[in-house]
C-alpha cells in the first residue's frame, strides 16, 4: 500500500507536501485524510508557530480561531500502549496534537522544525507520547520561512501558543490516497473541561485577530 500524501498550498503561491505513514498510524491517519477531503482545513491557518520548535494547525467544528476539534480519538503512541514502532521527533516530522496524556485530537496536526539536539527533555516529551504520522517531503523551505516569522508571545496554562502576526493561511489541501478508501475514524467528544480549555484558546487567538 503506497502511503497518501496531502498537499498543503498556502496562499503565498508556495506547496508543503507531506506523506503519511498510513502502516505506522492507521486511525490517525485516517483521521486526517477523510479531515482533508471534507475540504475542513481549507482556509485553515498555522495558528502556532513556536520558533525552532514545531508549526501547528487544525480546524475546529465551531470557531474558526481555533485550531483544535471538539473530538478526540485513540492515542496511537507507546505510552498509549500502542506498539508499532514510529520515527523520533526531529525536523520535518509530522505529529498529531492531544490535549489529554491518551488520546490525540481528530484534526490538529504540526511539523517539526528543530532536531531538538539541545533540548533533550522536549525530545523526552514528545516521542512515545504522541503520534509520529509521518514526513514532509517537499516544501521544507516553506516550513522554515514560517519558523521564523514574528509572532504574537501567548501563554495558555503554561503552554507557549504564539501565533503569527501576519497569518499564515492554508488556501486548501488536496489529497492523493492512490485509490485506497479511508474511512473516518471513531472519535469522543471531549468533556466539558477540556472542551473549556479549547474554547479559552480560541478565545485568546481571537482577541490578538481582532
Amino acid at each position: 500500500m503506497k502511503n497518501p500524501i496531502i498537499t498543503l498550498h498556502m496562499n503565498n503561491g508556495k506547496q508543503i507536501k507531506l506523506e503519511l505513514y498510513v502502516n505506522v498510524a492507521p486511525n490517525t491517519v485516517s483521521s486526517i485524510i477523510t479531515t482533508a477531503l471534507a475540504g475542513q482545513y481549507n482556509g485553515s491557518e498555522f495558528y502556532r508557530v513556536i520558533k525552532d520548535f514545531v508549526l501547528q494547525t487544525g480546524c475546529s467544528e465551531h470557531d474558526n480561531y481555533n485550531m483544535y476539534s471538539s473530538y478526540r480519538i485513540k492515542g496511537e503512541f507507546k505510552a498509549n500502549n500502542f506498539l508499532i514502532e514510529q520515527p523520533k521527533f526531529r525536523r520535518g516530522i509530522v505529529g498529531m496534537g492531544g490535549i489529554e496524556p491518551k488520546s490525540s485530537n481528530k484534526t490538529s496536526f504540526f511539523i517539526m522544525t528543530s532536531d531538538l539536539k539541545d533540548r533533550p527533555q522536549k525530545r523526552k516529551s514528545l516521542d512515545d507520547n504522541y503520534a509520529a504520522i509521518g514526513k514532509v517531503i517537499e516544501g521544507l523551505e516553506e516550513v522554515m520561512r514560517i519558523n521564523e516569522l514574528a509572532t504574537h508571545n501567548l501563554t495558555y496554562n503554561g503552554i507557549d501558543f504564539n501565533t503569527p502576526k501576519i497569518p499564515q493561511i492554508i488556501e486548501k489541501v488536496v489529497v492523493e490516497t492512490f485509490g485506497q478508501p479511508y474511512l473516518e475514524p471513531s472519535a469522543v467528544e471531549y468533556g466539558l473541561e477540556t472542551k473549556a480549555k479549547i474554547a479559552a484558546m480560541g478565545k485568546l487567538l481571537k482577541t490578538i485577530k481582532n
